[in-house]
């Protein structure tokens, strides 16, 4: 995944035109949680600061 600059995930949720964007977010957060569990690294401290 590759970093794009934008907006923090909190102003997408503000802004209720950008669904469609923040399904595609979800997404791919879903994949690299996925991944790095299938690598044995477990995340315990999951929250909306570490993504913006």
């Amino acid at each position: 995944m590759e970093y794009i600059q934008t907006k923090n995930i909190k102003e997408y949720f503000d802004d209720e035109n950008n669904l469609e964007n923040l399904n595609s977010i979800f997404m791919q957060l879903i994949e690299v949680f996925a991944y790095i569990e299938e690598k044995g690294i477990i995340h315990r401290d999951i929250r909306e600061k570490i993504f913006s």
